[in-house]
């Protein structure tokens, strides 16, 4: 069995890391002790396209992705989040790992199941294998969304909450039951269920940080 790999959360004061104010680059990644030349960055576009990442890439900053997935050792798998939901996804037996951020349009797209079918594909991968960490992300009692998205999400009759005419949507129940849908099983899935807009821990969009993003870093080896 392989070791688990490093999750690092930051808070990130002007979006993607890749346009981070240089010292502050620096310093933070030289903190944790990673080589800001071996992360490989996605902008997140909320898609269902999912990047495999190589050595090649290292450094490197890719648009229109929103999960990335690799078995390299030495590179650093990063991306931003701000009231969505960011995902990790290990497999011991084969040393490969995966990153998502899930909004209601990735998860609409089937984001987290294409980011596991990808590690299938090319790594042979079981899901029963899988641990899975679902982060901080918005609770559902902030999360307020009009009928056209909740009527995207009918079959995940919990997660939609009707109260005083509005419509909230729980971002995590989806998730974890499109997890569990994968074959994962729901002991091998840890879910922190920090609020974003509640706690001043992270940021969030809907709280009114607009430019503000967290930050999170994966990666199997030191990178």
């Amino acid at each position: 069995m392989q070791n688990l790999p490093r999750l690092f959360i930051s808070r990130a004061k002007d979006g993607h890391m890749g346009i981070l104010a240089a010292v502050n680059r620096k310093k933070y990644f030289s903190k944790i002790g990673v080589d800001e030349n071996k992360i490989v960055d996605i902008a997140v576009s909320h898609t269902d396209k999912v990047k495999v990442a190589t050595q090649k890439d290292a450094g490197k900053y890719f648009e229109g992705f929103d999960a990335i997935v690799t078995r390299e050792k030495d590179i650093c798998l990063g991306l931003t989040t701000a009231d969505c939901i960011p995902i990790a996804v290990f497999d011991p037996m084969t040393g490969s790992v995966g990153l998502i951020h899930a909004g209601w349009r990735g998860l609409a797209g089937g984001i987290i199941p294409k980011t596991i079918q990808k590690m299938e594909a090319r790594w042979k991968v079981n899901t029963s294998d899988l641990i899975v960490f679902v982060g901080p992300h918005i609770c559902p009692k902030h999360y307020e969304v009009r009928e056209d998205v909740s009527s995207k999400f009918k079959e995940y009759g919990k997660a939609i909450k009707r109260t005083g005419g509005k419509i909230f949507l729980d971002l995590g129940e989806i998730a974890v039951k499109q997890i569990t849908d994968t074959g994962a099983g729901e002991n091998n899935i840890k879910v922190d269920g920090t609020c974003n807009f509640e706690s001043m821990e992270y940021f969030s969009f809907r709280r009114g940080n607009k430019k503000e993003r967290n930050l999170y870093l994966l990666t199997l080896g030191k990178a």
